[in-house]
């Protein structure tokens, strides 16, 4: 039983991991303007579908209204907060599935198989995601 859970712990620290590294190369690689028009647009894609969490209203008040030190610290800070939000990131599909896996393994965690990718892909062709 506890190594059971300090597996699941550990696989946390690494999805938690993984979001970090993440969201530090999207800030890296793109201009914060295109981050907040990509989170809008998803949140507005994911609100007209009916998904939607509390997580989604703040990122819109950042992305809308929040400074561009507010919304770098969202993304970055090690916090309990900001990794609370990281959850919900919704600046997804900014970087290219390649570079996502390469975060992943950074992470300690194994990229998706093909077959999810088609499965994901179907969702997302479908409006689902």
């Amino acid at each position: 039983m506890k190594n059971t859970l300090e597996a699941l712990l550990n696989q946390h620290d690494k999805i938690d991991r993984f979001k970090l590294l993440s969201s530090k190369d999207i800030l890296a690689k793109f201009e914060l303007a295109t981050i907040r028009a990509r989170s809008l647009s998803n949140l507005d894609r994911w609100n007209s579908n009916g998904v939607w969490c509390s997580a989604h209203d703040e990122w819109r008040t950042l992305m809308q209204s929040g400074s561009d030190e507010e919304i770098i610290l969202a993304m970055t800070d090690p916090g309990e907060n900001a990794n609370r939000l990281r959850q919900s990131p919704p600046y997804v599909g900014l970087l290219s599935q390649e570079r996502r896996n390469e975060l992943i393994i950074e992470a300690g965690l194994s990229p998706p198989s093909a077959e999810s990718m088609e499965k994901a892909s179907a969702l997302l062709a479908a409006g689902f995601i």
